[in-house]
């Protein structure tokens, strides 16, 4: 590792004031040389996107052991101690998404439906009506599955919304307060998410009944952690947390699936793919 230089002058750099100590008083820069090496450099951009001193493995830690408790201390005022939810968010969505982009292979999902849809309505795939079908087919599934991370965030506002109507308690939580226990939930859904796609990777299986168990793994612990999280949260008792938690997979279900109609519907408008292929892709 290399070692950081101290600068012999005692103004900061970042804001002028007079830097006594290794740190600014005022700022809190380290006032080293301005030209770092590389291993620094990378060093600080990690330290800065994960925010890596120990509340990022105790929030990550706590989402898991003690589902629900980081949300409400966080809207009841004690933010310092957590890593903010939309960092978290946002680092563990770019690996949810690029994890999915690595194992899934657009191109053959669009190849094997056009070719479906070509035996359906009799065409031969050697014959020169294939190819445009399989180019609708191909701007189809790119601009649907391109448009994940859109249907993702979007969602996330939906689910706090159904959350602020039908999930009431004593608390009575405001709008942002469901948000912010909606992202939390969001990170909480995306890692055990990736590790299933890992999974189903490395196993290499064509058997269908492989992606059904994993998906009802998933609905499991979403239902398993929504519940506890309810309870912890809202203050609900052990039916009334089941409820909810079996709520929230609902909202969850419908947000994705109402997100997914307005990026389609987005897409329509602007024309990028025309009417037939999304005809086509639902039937």
């Amino acid at each position: 590792m290399f070692k950081k230089v101290l600068r012999s002058e005692k103004n900061c750099l970042n804001c002028g004031h007079e830097t006594a100590e290794r740190y600014c008083p005022n700022c809190g820069q380290e006032n080293v040389q301005p030209k770092l090496p590389i291993g620094d450099l990378l060093k600080e951009f990690l330290k800065q996107l994960l925010d890596i001193d120990g509340k990022f493995y105790q929030t990550l830690q706590l989402l898991f052991t003690k589902p629900g408790l980081v949300a409400k201390e966080y809207t009841s005022g004690r933010r310092k101690t957590y890593t903010h939810p939309i960092r978290l968010f946002f680092v563990f969505g770019a690996v949810f998404l690029l994890v999915f982009n690595l194992m899934v292979d657009i191109d053959s999902v669009a190849h094997e439906q056009a070719v479906t849809e070509a035996v359906k309505k009799g065409i031969n795939v050697n014959s020169p009506e294939f190819k445009p079908l399989l180019q609708v087919h191909m701007r189809t599934y790119h601009a649907l599955f391109g448009s994940l991370v859109y249907i993702i965030i979007l969602s996330v506002p939906l689910f706090a919304f159904f959350s602020r109507i039908f999930l009431r308690s004593k608390h009575r939580h405001y709008y942002v307060d469901h948000m912010i226990y909606a992202v939390y939930n969001y990170v909480v859904y995306f890692i055990p998410l990736t590790l299933i796609m890992l999974f189903y990777y490395f196993l290499d299986s064509d058997n269908p009944k492989d992606n059904k168990w994993g998906l009802l793994l998933f609905m499991v612990l979403l239902i398993s952690h929504g519940t506890v999280a309810a309870k912890r949260f809202h203050d609900y008792g052990k039916f009334r947390s089941l409820i909810a938690g079996i709520f929230q997979f609902i909202f969850l279900t419908i947000s994705i699936i109402i997100a997914l109609i307005a990026v389609l519907s987005i897409l329509l408008l602007i024309n990028y793919f025309p009417l037939e292929a999304t005809i086509n892709f639902n039937k």
